[in-house]
């Protein structure tokens, strides 16, 4: 989950130098990688990174770039959850 976030602060880093999304790069936060309020689910160890941001085009972005972009140890699932309702 380290590398998924590192991956992430990457991209946000070359946003912030883009003269076009610079300053909605600013706003945006990647907040984790943390442990879920339930940790642990049907044996399963759960953690998270949240978005947060002023602009969805560049969640979105990034969304995608982690989502089709990290390589994934063949024992981990992602799950994207879009305004979610809690975060349970």
């Amino acid at each position: 989950m380290e590398e998924g976030a590192i991956l992430l602060e990457k991209l946000l880093d070359e946003l912030k130098n883009d003269e076009k999304a610079k300053n909605d790069a600013q706003k945006t936060q990647i907040l984790g990688p943390s442990e879920c309020p339930l940790a642990k689910v049907s044996q399963y160890y759960r953690n998270q990174i949240l978005l947060r941001g002023t602009n969805i085009t560049i969640l979105q972005y990034l969304a995608r770039k982690f989502i089709f972009g990290y390589i994934k140890p063949r024992n981990i699932q992602i799950e994207c959850d879009v305004d979610p309702v809690d975060l349970l």
